[in-house]
């Protein structure tokens, strides 16, 4: 069961810790930079149970776009999930994933 979304704290995101905020989810305005986006990887494909799959066909990469706060100079780094290996060759295909920008 996911943890429900939360707003985050007012305070000052440079007081945040990194462990304060991984794996969280967090409701933010702003806007991603989608021209930021760094693909990790290859990867395998993330198991139902946690784990990764070892099989080649199913590799891929982990999909990391900066997301810029709403009013501040502020951004933060989201893991936007896992996609095929085959949308990380083809920028057009990847924006079907990520949309544009």
């Amino acid at each position: 069961q996911k943890e429900p979304l939360m707003a985050l704290p007012e305070k000052e995101l440079e007081e945040y810790r990194p462990s304060d905020l991984e794996f969280r989810r967090v409701r933010l305005e702003g806007t991603f930079d989608n021209e930021g986006t760094m693909l990790v990887g290859p990867r395998a494909l993330p198991s139902h149970k946690g784990g990764t799959t070892a099989e080649d066909k199913n590799s891929g990469f982990i999909v990391m776009t900066p997301f810029q706060v709403a009013n501040s100079d502020k951004f933060l780094i989201v893991n936007r999930g896992w996609v095929p290996i085959e949308a990380g060759k083809h920028r057009r295909l990847l924006a079907q994933y990520i949309g544009e920008g």
